[in-house]
Parts: structure tokens; C-alpha cells; sequence
């Protein structure tokens, strides 16, 4: 939370920031309005540790993103987005065919900073480029029981927050003024987490020029 609110805190000065007028000695322009805000919805899957893949197949993913302009095709940003992580009855069934079925969904939530940047920036579409470091954290679950005085767990996965990277390409597709629509692919890596790994996303949304 605190690394979200010292984002917000600069992608605002980077907003009230002041230009030199070059025509004016000693003069100076404000910058052009270019505080944006990113809405998207989309999917999120987890794909490279079996903890997570074995029982839970990702799942509706919503996130929310502010942005501010920081120079010719660079943004300068903080967000954070929400995933269900769907508990899979089949694969459990499948695995523990005689035990009796627990479901548990999973939450998976990420707070980040994030630096944009975006390229042909006068052409109709415009694809982008975005790196996002922060916080992720997993809601967890676990299913244990004691059969004849011996512990049998069928998964554990522990509720923690990781170092998380998240790369993203994306489009911005302008509809009006002030009004864009985005379309956006991402790999996200959780530091030294034994449980996700690596995950795919795929999204799109709106941006609005506020």
C-alpha cells in the first residue's frame, strides 16, 4: 500500500510539473493535461508450478491503473489489479477419486509501479511497451486431514506476498478525444514463490484523459 501511494503521490507532481518556455526567457508553459486513467478486465492463468496448475486453472482478472505523462511517449504509473483463481473439481477428482471434494477459489491480488512506453505515437494505433514492479499476494488454501493418526495433505498453498515483475505489450486503439481502447498481453514472474511462478494474462479495456 505504501509503494501505491508514494506512485500516486508522483505521478501527480509529474502532472503539476512545470516546462521551460523556450520562447520566453525566464517563462514557463504549464504541460499539457495527461493524467490517464487504465481500465481492464480480462483472464489470467498461472503456468509453471504444479502447487497452483494442479488443482487451480486461472481465472477473471479486472485491474485499474493511473498514468501520467512524463515526456515524449513515456508514462510513469501506479495500479493494481485482482484475479479469481478457479479451483478445478475435475483435476481434483481425478487425483483423489475416493476423497471428499473441498472447493476453494483463490484470490490473487497485485499492487505495482509501472513505466510505459509507447511507440508511432501519431499513428491511428498505438502499441506500447510497459514494465510493472510491486506486490503480489495469494489468498491461499489448504486441505488436510488426519486418516488412522497420520496427516495426509491433498494441497497447501500458504496466503504470502512476493516481489512480483510484470511484462506487458499492448495497443491503444483512440476512439475520441480523451478516450482510447486497449488491448494487452503479459507475463508476470512472482520472486521466489514456490506456488506461482510464472503467469499469462490477456486483457483489454479503456483509457480516459482526465
Amino acid at each position: 500500500m505504501r509503494l501505491f501511494l508514494i506512485a500516486v503521490i508522483l505521478c501527480i507532481s509529474a502532472h503539476h510539473g512545470m516546462a521551460q518556455d523556450p520562447s520566453k526567457p525566464g517563462g514557463t508553459v504549464q504541460k499539457p493535461s495527461r493524467i490517464s486513467l487504465a481500465i481492464t478486465g480480462g483472464y489470467s492463468s498461472p503456468r509453471s508450478k504444479d502447487p497452483i496448475t494442479q488443482f487451480w486453472k486461472g481465472g477473471p482478472e479486472v485491474a485499474l491503473s493511473l498514468l501520467a505523462w512524463a515526456g515524449p511517449g513515456f508514462w510513469l504509473g501506479a495500479g493494481a489489479d485482482v484475479s479469481m483463481l478457479w479451483f478445478s473439481e475435475s483435476s481434483f477428482a481425478e487425483a483423489y477419486p475416493s476423497v471428499e471434494m473441498q472447493r476453494k477459489d483463490m484470490a490473487w491480488v497485485n499492487v505495482f509501479v509501472l513505466a510505459r512506453y509507447g511507440f508511432i505515437p501519431r499513428a491511428r494505433v498505438h502499441p506500447y511497451v510497459e514494465l510493472a514492479i510491486g506486490a503480489s499476494r495469494v489468498s491461499g488454501a489448504d486441505y488436510k486431514e488426519v486418516i488412522d493418526g497420520v496427516r495426509v495433505t491433498y494441497y497447501d498453498i500458504p496466503a504470502r506476498t512476493r516481489l512480483a515483475f510484470t511484462f506487458t505489450g499492448g495497443l491503444d486503439v483512440p476512439l475520441a478525444r480523451g478516450l482510447s481502447l486497449l488491448a494487452e498481453a503479459a507475463v508476470r514472474y512472482v520472486h521466489h514463490d514456490e506456488n506461482l511462478g510464472v503467469a499469462l494474462l490477456a486483457k483489454g479495456g479503456v483509457r480516459v484523459t482526465l
